[in-house]
């Protein structure tokens, strides 16, 4: 009988697996029947040049995956994800800076001697993030044992003073003023006069300041010219006499 015809453009689908028949088909035809075959391959395998050597089962799991170049984008739909590993990411927390305290001064009474700058000193410590705020070894008042800040992180600074000074006072024409003290020198002051001579004397500013984060310290004082030692106001004093700091940037 006659081969099946595998010239031209043919694929494995067009061979006939009972061909030829060996009692019937002349051995003439068994060169057109290997052309054939040759054909076939060829047109179904155009692209393979080298050994293929993945197995059948390797080929049996490309059963209905599309491959794509890897800057393509593909949709994948019904897909089943057989076990897959899911790295678990290691989240780092961000580093803080950051330095705060605040003091005030709520018992012992502090004198100040009149026409004299004297450190202020602190007995409550609310709040100190860094242990920066602390004792100085050269204050001997019984009744502060807090003065000085020493912030150990480098930048710029907000800083507020505040204190009243308790009336009863000889006249109004003196000064009230408050400083902030930088490794033993003024840096900022704000002055105030008193309105009346029975009447207690608040004064309260802010300032920003930078410090090296290392030899820089900073400390209040207060002066006052009303000719006689006067007291600061520790019946309140944890609500206006106080001393405060935090940093704000490098």
């Amino acid at each position: 009988m006659a081969l099946e015809d595998l010239t031209g453009t043919k694929y494995i689908d067009s061979l006939v697996a009972t061909n030829p028949v060996g009692s019937t088909d002349p051995v003439s035809d068994v060169d057109g029947h290997l052309q054939g075959i040759k054909n076939t391959l060829l047109k179904t395998f155009p692209s393979v040049t080298g050994a293929v050597t993945a197995t059948h089962t390797e080929l049996n799991q490309c059963d209905g995956v599309v491959l794509v170049s890897e800057d393509a984008t593909q949709t994948l739909t019904a897909k089943t994800l057989t076990s897959p590993t899911i790295n678990t990411p290691t989240i780092t927390s961000p580093s803080i800076t950051s330095s705060s305290f605040s003091a005030n001064r709520s018992t012992t009474t502090q004198s100040i001697t009149t026409a004299t700058w004297t450190k202020v000193k602190f007995t409550t410590e609310e709040w100190d993030t860094n242990s920066d705020f602390a004792h100085d070894a050269a204050d001997t008042d019984a009744g502060g044992v807090l003065s000085r800040f020493t912030p150990t992180i480098a930048g710029k600074y907000s800083f507020t003073l505040s204190t009243t000074l308790v009336g009863a006072f000889t006249g109004t024409s003196w000064s009230f003023v408050v400083a902030l003290y930088k490794n033993g020198s003024a840096v900022r002051q704000q002055y105030e006069n008193p309105i009346s001579t029975s009447v207690n004397v608040t004064n309260t500013f802010s300032t920003l300041i930078e410090a090296n984060g290392t030899t820089d310290y900073f400390e209040m004082y207060v002066y006052q010219g009303d000719g006689s030692n006067r007291n600061i106001n520790t019946a309140d004093g944890s609500l206006i006499t106080y001393f405060q700091a935090h940093w704000v940037e490098t």
